[in-house]
Formats: C-alpha cells, structure tokens, sequence
C-alpha cells in the first residue's frame, strides 16, 4: 500500500495541479492484484469542464505455465478538459524470460473521451533498470 502526493506548476499551460494517489499491490498464492485511485486539483484560468481530473484501474495477473501471464485491467478517468470520461479495459498475453525483460500482447477496448490508444491490438516491450 502506498501513497503519493505531487505538485507541479505547468508554466506551458498556465496551471497548477495537486496530486494525491493511493495504490496497492496484492498477491495471492494462485494470483495478483493491483490498484491505484488518483485525484488531481487543477487551478487554471483555461477553459475547463471541472477543475480536476480522477480515476484509477484495477489490474489482475494470473501465472499460466513458466514465463507467461494472463493480464486482465479496467480503467476509469475523468480529464479537467474533457467532456466525457475514459474507459479502457484489456486482456493481454505477459512473456518474462527475465525478471526484467517483459514482452506483451494485449486487445485494448476504449470508450469515451479516447486520448491515444483506440481500441485494438497492441504489443510492447519492457525493459526495467
């Protein structure tokens, strides 16, 4: 369990914004669970639809055979600047030959005010340091 606050005066875009976030990691013998809720005040003088943005996800892995995963998640946030709300949830395939190498496949469905990603197929690579 964790919790983070941030402050960060966005000079580009005329804002300042105040984070709080509380996330939390579970693990089980025959799965994983994860979590985070975020909430953040944004002080603008920009056209916006509320002043501040939420959300968080849900994420569960579950062990198959040696190396693979099963990774299913749910996301909901609501933007300052954006009318509607973005809601995602995916399904994915995780291979770790290596603690820190990661290389995923995963179908992503995107409701709602779609940033970047759209629904679809996607692949990524991870490497952690």
């Amino acid at each position: 369990m964790g919790i983070s606050f941030q402050h960060a005066d966005v000079a580009q875009a005329n804002e300042i914004r105040n984070s709080i976030s509380v996330d939390g990691n579970w693990q089980h013998k025959w799965f994983e669970l994860e979590s985070e809720l975020l909430f953040t005040q944004v002080d603008t003088d920009q056209l916006h639809y509320r002043n501040h943005d939420w959300g968080g996800y849900v994420q569960m892995a579950v062990p198959l055979v040696e190396h693979f995963n099963l990774i299913a998640r749910y996301e909901h946030f609501e933007f300052a600047n954006k009318m509607a709300a973005t809601d995602t949830a995916l399904g994915g395939l995780v291979y770790r030959p290596v603690p820190r190498l990661s290389f995923k496949l995963e179908w992503q469905q995107t409701q709602g005010s779609i940033f970047h990603n759209q629904t679809g197929l996607y692949s990524s690579i991870a490497v952690l340091f």
